[in-house]
């Protein structure tokens, strides 16, 4: 009964690992001295960062550079990026929750950029090869709960299999101490968040009360949420804000669905993928970076 809800919460913890690793400015994470050993033979913490710093960065060089140049395609082709379209998806973003933890990560600026070059490949896939009515009608459906919902509240929690541990950080937290900094302190996947609402399927009763009872800005647990037959799992949470119902119709929301629906068709649709690496090649791409040189080549010779 609980295994979904607990499968919801790991879904959550890939991102926010993920939104760890990814830090290009610092190379500050919280990580032992020894991430692991082979054979006895120790991986050290210094040299996981360092080589993680190294690909992330790479990794985020080579998004930018595609954004650019679907941002020029766009606009080449004649529906380039407009402010009222980035401004609809940054609605969207805060609507959902989800924009003020990417912007305090990623900046104002960058997640701007990032919500530009989705929005020019949603603008070319509609001009290109425009998703029917009954696609974008699909895309609706799959995203339903965010469209309608009822009565849900945010939380952060900190999941942990030791009760003691998670009882100690609540002392610390009631003591005065940062919520996100004890979670960093007693989990390895720091605070993690999510939304919560009594129509969620199969959610952990306990979770669901403990949510439900819990005004914002308070704590609640430790929480059990463990799977019967399962190594335990515990929980603390704090509840970040409260969201009222939502019921929103597919007329209200067509246009912004229609740009899922074309990022959908962008990843069926093998003729647009050419087309993207056509004018991957074409573009002349100039790296300054020392260590990242190679990336150009990359865009001249895509897979």
């Amino acid at each position: 009964m609980r295994r979904t809800a607990y499968w919801a919460i790991a879904v959550a913890v890939v991102v926010a690992v993920a939104f760890t690793i990814a830090g290009c400015g610092t190379k500050t994470a919280i990580v032992p001295d020894t991430v692991a050993k082979v054979n006895g033979q120790e991986i050290s913490g210094s040299d996981y960062l360092e080589q993680a710093h190294r690909a992330a960065c790479r990794q985020v060089l080579s998004n930018m550079i595609e954004q650019a140049i679907l941002i020029q395609w766009a606009k080449d082709e004649g529906v380039p990026v407009t402010d009222e379209q980035v401004n609809k998806q940054i609605e969207a973003a805060k609507r959902d929750g989800n924009y003020d933890e990417q912007a305090k990560f990623m900046g104002e600026a960058g997640m701007k950029s990032v919500i530009q070059g989705q929005q020019a490949r949603a603008n070319l896939v509609i001009k290109i090869a425009k998703p029917s009515d009954d696609e974008v009608k699909g895309a609706y459906d799959m995203m339903k709960t965010r469209y309608n919902h009822g009565p849900r509240k945010q939380v952060a929690v900190i999941i942990n299999p030791k009760k003691d541990k998670l009882d100690d950080a609540v002392k610390r937290i009631k003591g005065g101490e940062d919520f996100d900094a004890v979670a960093i302190d007693c989990s390895s996947m720091g605070a993690v968040k999510l939304w919560i609402d009594k129509d969620q399927p199969m959610l952990p009763p306990d979770l669901l009360k403990a949510a439900t009872d819990t005004k914002v800005g308070e704590i609640a647990g430790p929480v059990n949420i463990s799977i019967p037959n399962q190594p335990s799992q515990w929980v603390v949470l704090k509840v970040l804000k409260d969201q009222p119902k939502v019921d929103r119709s597919f007329n209200d929301v067509k246009d912004e669905v229609e740009v899922s629906a074309a990022a959908q068709k962008f990843q069926q649709d093998p003729e647009f993928g050419k087309k993207l690496n056509e004018k991957k090649k074409e573009a002349k791409v100039e790296i300054e970076l020392a260590d990242y040189k190679e990336i150009a080549a990359q865009f001249k010779n895509p897979p």
